[in-house]
């Protein structure tokens, strides 16, 4: 009867028995199932759509982008053409030919479009200058000649007279009395003016010897130049600019000159141009 009564008891605890081993196995196959999934090799269908995802997502950023540059380009032109007071939001929509949905998405309000204009045009203004530096070549080992400076104050004088300028000065002019244009502009000028420093150094290296004498110097045709450039009346024009730019080249010309003999440095040759 006792072993009538334990076979009994081992069938009904069978069922039991058999929901407790399918558990089990049912987790391991799922742990299994996780750990091979990672490496599984993703369909041609799965991998063409999530392609698809990342194709459309760089569209859009690039039309995004495309639209902000619109708009940064539209706000500088207004500035030259209407001045800063003038550079209304109204005015940057209708120039750039975007809605006004599409402005206050990049730029929630015009201050903040304005600042992100004053660091749009300041970098513009260092890839002109060196673009514009690029143009003018000394040969290797050589020190430039007058012909040389006077490509330079060429080049410089046509540097600043581009809307970029017209567009920084706007800026700089509403800055003096604008105290949080004023914190965003002044250290993008001084990035400005270290770059194009930076710049000069690197295609001229000869500057360097003289480096107290080249600041005085690139002060002195900047702000004639600058001057010249925002002058309502344009009295120097023709012949006149002319003598006027070879005279600065002149002046720019006899200070190296002595500053670099002064320096005790060897002179390489003076170029034939």
């Amino acid at each position: 009867m006792r072993r009538v009564a334990t076979s009994k008891q081992c069938f009904k605890e069978a069922p039991f028995l058999i929901l407790v081993d399918l558990f089990f196995w049912l987790k391991q196959a799922a742990y299994s199932f996780a750990m091979s999934s990672s490496t599984m090799p993703v369909s041609p269908a799965l991998s063409i759509t999530r392609r698809r995802k990342r194709s459309n997502k760089d569209r859009q950023a690039e039309k995004s982008q495309q639209t902000q540059t619109l708009i940064l380009e539209a706000a500088l032109q207004c500035l030259v053409t209407r001045g800063y007071a003038g550079t209304t939001t109204d005015w940057i929509v209708k120039v750039a030919g975007v809605s006004r949905g599409a402005l206050t998405h990049h730029f929630k309000s015009r201050s903040a479009l304005i600042n992100a204009t004053a660091k749009y045009v300041t970098e513009k203004r260092a890839v002109e200058f060196d673009q514009m530096m690029g143009g003018i070549e000394v040969p290797a080992g050589e020190l430039p000649t007058l012909a040389h400076m006077q490509m330079t104050i060429s080049a410089l004088q046509h540097y600043y007279h581009q809307p970029s300028f017209y567009a920084l000065h706007e800026l700089l002019r509403s800055a003096r009395t604008e105290k949080a244009l004023k914190k965003v502009l002044a250290p993008l000028e001084e990035q400005l003016d270290r770059r194009m420093s930076d710049d000069l150094l690197r295609r001229f290296p000869y500057w360097k010897v003289i480096d107290e004498t080249r600041e005085v110097l690139m002060d002195l045709v900047t702000f004639s130049l600058q001057g010249v450039a925002v002058d309502l009346v344009p009295y120097l024009e023709g012949e006149r600019q002319r003598h006027f730019n070879d005279l600065l080249a002149s002046i720019v010309m006899r200070e190296f000159t002595e500053a670099y003999i002064a320096s005790g440095r060897l002179a390489p040759k003076r170029g034939s141009k």
